[in-house]
């Protein structure tokens, strides 16, 4: 329940990176301690070399960037930091007999939600439109920048209103600086819990079927339409790469999405129309965000993203992959992806030796979809911004790190 108090304080700015390095420095003491060393696994290594790349493609684009950009980019490059050492934290950290307590963390999560989800709700039934509270560390917004995420950061503002659909529609936030980034935070929620409830064979408990339909309609107020759509997708993903015959299903499945391709044209076109001018905005954000690339820029990366009068927000903001290609050229954006592809592929070779017992296949499955789900996220939304879900997303990383570990070589 930390997640909820942690919002509700305004430390969610700096807290999850405070946390994910005190974690670390204990970690090292720890093995220092007991003369052993501390496992790197290869995923907090891509993470260290993004940072690695980030830092570089800042320091070459300084002379020309304004302070508060600078601040800004640093603040970004610190989530690829806290991502390495949160991985290398539960790396070392983790085992088996704690798969029950990481989802009992989860379920104390999605009571959270469920209870704010249904005050929200009630706020609604009673026709308030907007529900925005100063945290206690608001003040220092004016002295951190100032910036939009700074003042997300540090205000609560669980109910807001946006256009949906051709109409204005109450959007729900918790634990994040925007919507779509508790829209993420949800998804991976709802992702453990269900995956608690079938190890504990507890999907017709009545407490889990409120808890689970309040967070879901909390889920679906965010009206994240990429979180929406990555969680119904990794399921499916999942559910093909869970087959015996998983190669016949994959040609399967390519021969129907051929079939189907005008269906799922109108259906693209339908889902990018539920918010057409969020989505307009965006692709001109993309387009004009690349056209700023010229010559060695596209090895290196900007760095640093600027404000343009056109735009609302930062150039290269709105998807990871852009993102990173914007700030760190060709090269990082090749190591992110990399990191990407190595995650699924030492996920998908688990899936044989993971059988032997339901709750390692139950858990490894839980992953898998976190995985899948978040790639898809990114796609639209930038990873190094929403602090909540960073550190999830991450820890859950660290998390498959050890358990593939233990699955492959046993405890050490």
């Amino acid at each position: 329940m930390g997640a909820g108090a942690w919002w509700l304080m305004g430390l969610n700015l700096f807290v999850y990176h405070l946390s994910a390095f005190g974690l670390f420095m204990e970690a090292i003491h720890r093995k220092n301690r007991q003369n052993a060393g501390v496992y790197m696994p290869a995923s907090a290594r891509f993470l260290v070399a993004i940072a690695v790349i980030y830092s570089f493609s800042i320091v070459i684009h300084l002379s020309s960037a304004d302070s508060s950009r600078i601040v800004a980019a640093v603040y970004n490059l610190s989530f690829w930091i806290m991502g390495a050492m949160i991985v290398v934290v539960m790396a070392n950290n983790f085992r088996s007999e704690m798969i029950p307590d990481i989802l009992d963390g989860f379920y104390a999560l999605s009571f959270f939600v469920a209870v704010v989800s249904f005050l929200i709700l009630a706020a609604w039934m009673k026709g308030i439109r907007d529900v925005t509270l100063p945290s206690p560390l608001y003040g220092l917004a004016s002295h951190l920048g100032d910036t939009n995420l700074v003042k997300d950061s540090l205000l609560i503002r669980p109910l807001m209103w946006d256009w949906f659909a051709s109409v204005s529609r109450p959007r729900f936030n918790v634990f994040s600086p925007y919507p779509t980034a508790a829209g993420g935070c949800i998804m991976i929620i709802l992702l453990m819990i269900l995956t608690r409830a079938v190890l504990l064979h507890k999907l017709k408990n009545a407490v889990f079927i409120g808890v689970f339909a309040l967070s879901s309609l909390g889920f679906l107020m965010t009206l994240s339409r990429i979180s929406i759509l990555a969680f119904l997708v990794a399921f499916f993903v999942v559910f093909l790469v869970e087959k015996k015959n998983f190669v016949i299903w994959l040609l399967g499945l390519v021969f129907v999405l051929v079939i189907c391709y005008p269906l799922l044209e109108s259906l693209t076109q339908w889902i990018m129309g539920l918010r057409e001018g969020s989505t307009s905005i965006r692709f001109q954000l993309y387009r004009y965000s690349l056209e700023q690339l010229h010559d060695a820029d596209w090895i290196f990366g900007l760095g640093i993203k600027p404000r343009e009068n056109i735009f609302a927000i930062p150039l290269g903001s709105h998807s990871t992959y852009i993102s990173l290609l914007f700030k760190t050229g060709i090269i990082g954006t090749t190591a992110f992806v990399s990191f990407q592809a190595w995650l699924m592929m030492k996920w998908f070779r688990l899936r044989l030796i993971v059988r032997r017992k339901r709750e390692l296949f139950l858990f490894w499955r839980s992953i898998g979809l976190v995985l899948v789900a978040m790639s898809l996220w990114m796609a639209t939304e930038d990873m190094d911004a929403p602090q909540c879900l960073a550190f999830l997303y991450f820890s859950i990383i660290g998390c498959f790190e050890g358990f593939r570990r233990e699955c492959l070589y046993g405890k050490s």
